[in-house]
C-alpha cells in the first residue's frame, strides 16, 4: 500500500478510552508488565514474551506478567507513517474501516483526519505483531500485522461529526474482562450516553482461552463489541473496566448509517454478525444479509485420519484438523502423485495417476502435487476429417511458465497472444493415431503413391518431432521451444494467477499454431504392377505380345513351368501366386480367340512394396479453423485442471524411403478434396 503524508490521508483508526482497573497483589500478564531485568532476559517466545521485548520502570503500580508489550517507551509520531481507511457504501450512508496499518510500533495514533475527524487521546498508540518485528503479544488479529493499545489509562475517541454506528474488535486477558463501550452524544464523553456495551470474552490463552498464536501472542482471541443510536449522533466513545497493557483493538468501523449485517465465519472459528464487507476485509465466509450466528457452526473444519476425511470441530478429530472451515471435497487429506513416464520410442508414455499422502509418493518417485489435487487428466482433443476425434494429447510440462523464458521455455505471452507447448504422450487405444479407411474415413485411393499402388487402409500412429526454434505471431524473434512438438495459442488467459480458486469453469478460446509429428514406423505400401512384360501383352493371355490368344502361348507357359526367374514370372505368371504351373496355362487356354485388356503385371507374383515415411504439419494458425476452446478450473492455490477440444486440418506429407526426394501430399485443408 502506497504511503503519503498524514494530512493528505483520509485514515480512520479504533480505539477506546479506558479506566485502570486495580488488580495489585495479582500475578497476571499484561501488556507492558513491570519485569525485573533477568525476568524479562529469561522469557522465550513466543508464549512467554511480552509485546515488547525491553524491561522498563512503569510510572504507576500495575499488575505483572504477560501483557501486550513488556517495553513502555513511547515512540515519537513518525508524521510519513498512516493507515489507510477502507471506505464503503451502506444503504442510507457510508462507513469507514479502521486497521491501523501502517502505523509503527509503540507510537501515537493521534487524529487521523478524512471526510469524518478521528482523534484519539494521547495514550493510545499502535503496536505491531512481534512475528511482523513488532513487539506485540498478539495473534490472530482481524487485520495483520498492527493494532491499537495503551499503556497508561487512556482517554476517548472522538468524532469530528456524529455518526450511528461503531464496531470494533478487542482482545482482553481476565483481568481486563468485562471491558464496557460507552457511546456519548458530545465530544470527550460528554452529554447523554447513547449506548453501552459489555465485551464478556476473555481473549489470553494463559487465561484459559481457547487459541494458539501465529505462531507467537497469547493474546490470541478477538471478539466483537458494536454501539448504535437512533441517528448520526455518536460524537465519542469511552472504555471503562479495562487494566492498561492487558487489553487491545483493532478493526474499528463507524458508519453514518445503521448497515445490514449478517453471520460471518472467521478463519479462527468464531462466528460475528458483521458487515459483508467487514467479513470479507476479515477474510471471512459471509452467510447472507439478516442471517444469524446461532444457525451456522463455525467450528467445523476437515480432519484428516490417514487418507480419510471428516467434518468435526478440532476437539474432536483423532488426527489432523486443517482449520475451521476446510472442506472434504476435494479430499485435503491425500493429492495427486504423478508416477514417472518413459520415452517409449513412439512417443512419451506419461505415468499413471495415484492419490496418496505426500512427497516421496509412497516411495514411488513420482511427483507430488499437493495435498487436495486430483487425479484428472489435462487433455488436448484435436479433431479433424470429422467428428471423430484423432489424437488425445495429454499435457506434460516443458518447462516452468516464465515472464522470460529460456531455451526450451514454458507458455510464452506476445502482445496477448499466450503459446502453450506441448509435448505428445505415447498412442494408446488409438489416441495419436490416423486410421484410413476404419468407418467414415476414407483409404488412400489407388496410384496415390504412384501408377500402381494399392488404395492404402491402416492405421498410423505418430510421435512428436521437437520443434525447437520456431517465429510465432507477435514475439518479434524466434523463440525455443524445445522438446515441444506442439504449440497452442490461446487468445487470453481463463483466470489471473493469484485469484482465489473458485473451482468455476472459465472457456478461452483457442487455436492450432505448430503441429509437427512424424509416424512412429513406415507404412509398406504395395504396388501391384510393378514390373514390365517384354514384349508386352496386347491382349490378356497374348503371351508371345503377337495380338492373339492361342496354343502358342499357353505352350510358352508350359516352357516355363517351374522357373523363379522375375522376368519369367513377370510374363507368364499369369494369377500372381508367384509360381507358373499348369493353372497358369489353363488360365490362358480359357481365354483363345478373346483380345481383353491386359491385366496388370504381378512381378514376381504379388508386385511389389515400397516404404514410406509420413510426417503430420502445421506451420501456422493462418487457415487454421476457429472454435477451439480451452475450460479450465481453478481448483488451488497452485492451478487447477483443464480440459479442450480443437480442430485442426493438418498436412499429412508422405516420403518414400529409398528416394527422400519423391513425396506426396495430403492436405485436410485443401477445400477441394
Amino acid at each position: 500500500m502506497k504511503k503519503q503524508p498524514q494530512s493528505t490521508w483520509l485514515v480512520v483508526l479504533a480505539g477506546c478510552c479506558l479506566l485502570t482497573a486495580s488488580a495489585q497483589g495479582q500475578r497476571v500478564s499484561s501488556l507492558a508488565s513491570e519485569l525485573d531485568p533477568a525476568e524479562v532476559a529469561s522469557m522465550q517466545a513466543p508464549s512467554a514474551a511480552p509485546i515488547a521485548q525491553s524491561q522498563v520502570e512503569r510510572k504507576e503500580p500495575a499488575p505483572t506478567g504477560e501483557g501486550m508489550s513488556s517495553n513502555r517507551e513511547i515512540r515519537p509520531r513518525d508524521a510519513s507513517r498512516a493507515t489507510s481507511p477502507i471506505v464503503f457504501a451502506v444503504s442510507g450512508g457510508a462507513c469507514t474501516l479502521i486497521d491501523f496499518e501502517g502505523l509503527g510500533d509503540r507510537e501515537p495514533i493521534g487524529e487521523i483526519v478524512g471526510a469524518i475527524t478521528v482523534t484519539f487521546s494521547e495514550e493510545w498508540l499502535s503496536i505491531i505483531d512481534v512475528d511482523a518485528g513488532g513487539s506485540g503479544n498478539f495473534a490472530n488479529e482481524p487485520s495483520p500485522d498492527t493494532i491499537a493499545f495503551f499503556l497508561d489509562e487512556a482517554g476517548p475517541i472522538n468524532f469530528s461529526e456524529g455518526v450511528e454506528y461503531v464496531e470494533i474488535y478487542y482482545v482482553g486477558a481476565a483481568i481486563s474482562i468485562p471491558v464496557t463501550l460507552n457511546a456519548w452524544s458530545g465530544l470527550n464523553g460528554g452529554g447523554d450516553l447513547l449506548d453501552s456495551q459489555q465485551g464478556n470474552t476473555i481473549g489470553r490463552n494463559v487465561d484459559g482461552a481457547d487459541c494458539e498464536g501465529d505462531p507467537n501472542g497469547t493474546f490470541c482471541l478477538f471478539d466483537r463489541i458494536v454501539l448504535t443510536s437512533g441517528g448520526n449522533d455518536i460524537r465519542s466513545i469511552t472504555l471503562s473496566g479495562a487494566v492498561p497493557n492487558f487489553i487491545g483493538f483493532d478493526n474499528m468501523t463507524f458508519c453514518t448509517a445503521n448497515p445490514i449485517v449478517g453471520a460471518c465465519c472467521l478463519p479462527d472459528g468464531r462466528c460475528v454478525e458483521t458487515t459483508r464487507e467487514n467479513c470479507n476485509n476479515q477474510s471471512g465466509e459471509y452467510h447472507g444479509d439478516n442471517t444469524r450466528c446461532r444457525n451456522f457452526n463455525c467450528r467445523l473444519g476437515s480432519c484428516c485420519n490417514a487418507k480419510e476425511c471428516s467434518l468435526v470441530e478440532p476437539q474432536d478429530c483423532d488426527g489432523t484438523f486443517n482449520g475451521f472451515g476446510s472442506d472434504c471435497d476435494p479430499n485435503p487429506c491425500v493429492g495427486a502423485c504423478c508416477l514417472p513416464g518413459e520415452d517409449t520410442g513412439c512417443g512419451f508414455r506419461p505415468g499413471d495417476c495415484i492419490l496418496t499422502r505426500g512427497p516421496g509418493c509412497d516411495d514411488e518417485s513420482g511427483d507430488f502435487l499437493g495435498l487436495g489435487t486430483e487425479c484428472e487428466q489435462d487433455l488436448l482433443i484435436i479433431n479433424h476429417n470429422g467428428p471423430r476425434e484423432q489424437w488425445s494429447h495429454e499435457i506434460i510440462t516443458v518447462s516452468a511458465c516464465e515472464e522470460n523464458p529460456g531455451p526450451g521455455g514454458g507458455c510464452v505471452d506476445c502482445a496477448n497472444n499466450y503459446y502453450d507447448p506441448w509435448v505428445t504422450a505415447e498412442p494408446v487405444g488409438g489416441g495419436n493415431c490416423e486410421d484410413f479407411g476404419h468407418e467414415d474415413a476414407c483409404p488412400l485411393p489407388a496410384d496415390f503413391f504412384g501408377p500402381g499402388s494399392d488404395p492404402f487402409s491402416g492405421e498410423i500412429c505418430f510421435k512428436g518431432d521437437p520443434l525447437g526454434l520456431q517465429e510465432v505471431p507477435g514475439c518479434g524473434g524466434p523463440l525455443d521451444f524445445g522438446m515441444a512438438d506442439t504449440i497452442v495459442r490461446r487468445f487470453e488467459e481463463p483466470f489471473v494467477a493469484c485469484d482465489s480458486p473458485l473451482n468455476v469453469p472459465v472457456e478461452v478460446e483457442i487455436v492450432m499454431e505448430r503441429l509437427n509429428l512424424v509416424s512412429c514406423d513406415p507404412i509398406s505400401i504395395h504396388f501391384t504392377g510393378g514390373c514390365t512384360r517384354d514384349p508386352e501383352w496386347v491382349c490378356d493371355g497374348d503371351t508371345d505380345g503377337d495380338g492373339q490368344v492361342n496354343p502358342v502361348d499357353s505352350g510358352l507357359v508350359q516352357a516355363a513351368f517351374g522357373s523363379t526367374d522375375e522376368a519369367d514370372l513377370c510374363q507368364y505368371d499369369v494369377d500372381c501366386d508367384g509360381q507358373i504351373n499348369p493353372v497358369d496355362s489353363g488360365i490362358v487356354q480359357s481365354l483363345f480367340g478373346t483380345c481383353n485388356d491386359p491385366r496388370p503385371a504381378c512381378n514376381g507374383g504379388g508386385g511389389r512394396d515400397e516404404l514410406w515415411d509420413v510426417r503430420v504439419e502445421v506451420l501456422s494458425s493462418e487457415g487454421q479453423p476457429r472454435g477451439g476452446t480451452l475450460t479450465a478450473r481453478k481448483q488451488h492455490c497452485n492451478g487447477g485442471i483443464f480440459n479442450s477440444t480443437l480442430p485442426v486440418c493438418p498436412t499429412f506429407i508422405f516420403t518414400k524411403v529409398e528416394d527422400p526426394n519423391v513425396e506426396v501430399r495430403l492436405d485436410f485443408c485443401d477445400a477441394s478434396r
